[in-house]
């Protein structure tokens, strides 16, 4: 189905006069605005932690919000719900931010103006049309079945799945691949690429034993740094949480090409606060990721550095980085050092703190079945 994202910047501290946002009456789970803050011109970044919402006032005196995402660029994505586009006529809106200590910034107001539809889409399709879809849909999955009971190579669907325990319920019964990597929390591996201690534009740094790093002296004009680790490969559009700084001693990450070195963009830096960051296609596929601590140039510093980069939003308790375990399977599709059990593939090992990421061929008409599923419990929800 087409989707259409209009982006649109809004102020805050002066009226928008841009044109009203035309859409038509009925559409539903298609069309969304990707908003940019913007105070006298200067963009005011929206950080991904933070709560957005659109709110709006339909011409009947009714009004309602809802909730859009924060994404990596410093922008958000707003749906133009169902309901906004019930009525035709216009639709009196603001976009509205609150971070996590609790203050909301506002929008000035805009409008949407619903032109009205040639057809009600609101009306229900009878119980013949939903006999049609059904056969359907199922005539397709029939042929996908066939497809993958020939064994054909392009019927495989690649999966993936992680977790300390991973419970696989729609592997191929037709291929078997698994490619088991076991990560720790923390995906900065240890040990770290440095020599300890190492002393760089009059600063120490030494490694601990257990992840931490002591961190002594001051650069007299320049910055002093050490690498952590040079050849990180992260997901992109994923929420990841960096910390472990503190005064004057940055934790940093950098994306450099894979194939020249040469530097790409700097991704997230943390001196204090843990920050959240996502990474693009075009980072996550053509560059790797370098994580090191960077002393400030007069910056004096005497502590203790604790390098943690992990999934998800939140930083959680400190722990030590592990080298990532590929485990490759055997030809009878057992993996050693990972542990299966029936009747689904249940994967586990042995070995403390790690986190299983496995990719698999998925059983197209579970896979399938599955999206279904997915698909129908967003549509009851929305």
């Amino acid at each position: 189905m087409a989707i259409v994202i209009k982006p649109i910047t809004v102020e805050v501290s002066k009226p928008n006069i841009f044109q009203a946002i035309a859409a038509k009456q009925g559409d539903s789970n298609s069309r969304f605005l990707k908003v940019t803050f913007v105070n006298e011109g200067e963009k005011i970044p929206v950080l991904t932690t933070s709560i957005v919402a659109i709110n709006a006032k339909r011409s009947d005196g009714q009004s309602d919000r809802f909730l859009g995402k924060a994404v990596g660029d410093g922008t958000a994505i707003v749906p133009i719900d169902r309901w906004i586009l019930e009525l035709a006529g216009y639709v009196n809106c603001d976009v509205s931010i609150t971070d996590i200590e609790g203050r909301t910034l506002t929008s000035t107001s805009f409008s949407i103006l619903v032109e009205e539809a040639s057809y009600n889409s609101n009306d229900t399709p009878d119980e013949e049309q939903y006999d049609f879809l059904q056969e359907l849909a199922e005539e397709v999955l029939g042929r996908i079945e066939t497809k993958a009971d020939k064994n054909e190579v392009s019927s495989a669907i690649r999966n993936t799945a992680s977790g300390s325990v991973v419970v696989l319920t729609d592997v191929s019964s037709v291929e078997h691949t698994l490619s088991v990597k076991a990560r720790s929390k923390n995906l900065i591996p240890y040990p770290y690429e440095f020599s300890s201690p190492n002393t760089n534009n009059g600063v120490t740094f030494t490694d601990n034993g257990d992840g931490t790093i002591s961190v002594i002296g001051t650069p007299p004009t320049s910055y002093a740094s050490c690498v952590l680790a040079s050849r990180l490969e992260i997901l992109a559009n994923t929420e990841y949480t960096l910390s472990g700084g503190f005064s004057n001693c940055y934790v940093i990450l950098t994306a450099h090409d894979k194939t020249s070195g040469a530097w790409k963009a700097d991704v997230c830096s943390v001196m204090g606060t843990a920050k959240n960051f996502t990474v693009t296609e075009e980072i996550a596929s053509t560059c790797y990721l370098r994580a090191y601590l960077r002393v400030i140039a007069g910056g004096t510093v005497d502590g203790t550095a604790y390098p943690m980069l992990e999934t998800g939003t939140i930083a959680t308790e400190f722990e030590k980085g592990t080298k990532v375990i590929t485990y490759t399977p055997n030809e009878d599709g057992t993996v050693e050092g990972v542990t299966s059990l029936s009747p689904n593939t249940t994967l586990y090992t042995d070995t403390e703190n790690v986190v299983l990421d496995v990719t698999y061929n998925a059983d197209t008409k579970m896979y399938i079945d599955n999206k279904f599923a997915e698909l129908a419990a967003m549509l009851l929800n929305s």
